[in-house]
């Protein structure tokens, strides 16, 4: 958590133009002078021996807390002196700032310390991490090897088959999830992938074409935000069931989606492992 500072100032100090009670919560001095105090806050000032935090100054005018740094707050007479001093919770505010800034210099973090940057988390640890509101997505290891817990990546199969028309171009409906870092795949209404954030992906995406027969066509198709993207071709030449696959790197905004399309010049069932009707991606940049 940072420290607020008193503000210092040299030569700050005039009179006070009027009495003030014990109660007093603002005070005046004397006219012209208050220029001299800072026009930030918070600073200290005393009057004999009661301590007065200044919260807010206009002109000849200060606001102020009373008996601070367990000084006791009395009235004070028209005349007696006002000065900004520097106190021994000034002193000690900085000797905690400095000790804390000696003790903590292998971390970085923000206000509330749930984001930062470590590179000694334990004692030599050699390693950097890096915690987004209290969760590690980076750590760099001491061979080289980066994780990036939260990138963006998914990976999507079918659990059945999936019957293509012919020469009909349709979405493979993988419905079955086996990762998904930022919950930006939908495997059961849309089966597609939506990105969080704006950015370079690599897809990838294969299926079986079970019931073509030789020399059919086969294909894959990208689509990208319901328009035809990438097309991946391959002619069927063997009595064996065809598997193709292939890959796009996709410029994707915010928002924008990929699904992966299937057409063949005879209809077909797509496979139903995780190993031949399968859909991938992970953003790279």
């Amino acid at each position: 958590m940072s420290t607020t500072f008193l503000v210092p100032k040299n030569d700050a100090s005039s009179t006070l133009a009027s009495g003030i009670s014990d109660s007093d919560a603002s005070l005046t001095v004397a006219s012209g002078e208050g220029a001299k105090f800072p026009s930030t806050y918070p600073f200290n000032i005393r009057i004999k021996d009661e301590i007065l935090q200044c919260t807010n100054r206009s002109t000849d005018t200060l606001t102020v807390t009373r008996a601070q740094e367990g000084t006791t707050a009395v009235a004070h007479a028209s005349g007696k002196a006002v000065e900004l001093v520097i106190t021994a919770k000034a002193v000690s505010d900085l000797n905690t700032a400095v000790n804390s800034l000696e003790s903590n210099q292998h971390l970085v973090k923000d206000a509330d310390a749930d984001t930062s940057w470590d590179v000694e988390q334990s004692a030599d640890e050699d390693k950097v991490h890096g915690k987004v509101k209290g969760v590690e997505a980076f750590l760099l290891h001491d061979d080289g090897i980066v994780d990036l817990v939260k990138q963006s990546s998914f990976r999507a199969h079918r659990e059945s088959e999936q019957e293509i028309p012919i020469n009909t171009w349709t979405k493979i409906q993988f419905d079955h999830e086996d990762s998904d870092a930022q919950s930006e795949y939908d495997n059961a209404t849309n089966y597609r992938f939506t990105a969080k954030k704006a950015g370079i992906y690599l897809f990838n995406g294969g299926s079986e074409f079970r019931g073509v027969q030789a020399g059919d066509e086969c294909a894959l198709m990208f689509y990208k935000n319901g328009s035809q993207h990438q097309v991946i071709w391959s002619d069927h030449v063997s009595a064996d069931i065809p598997i193709s696959t292939g890959s796009a790197v996709i410029a994707l905004a915010a928002n924008d989606y990929v699904e992966l399309w299937a057409c063949s010049s005879r209809a077909f069932n797509t496979g139903k492992t995780s190993a031949t009707c399968f859909f991938t991606g992970i953003k790279v940049a």
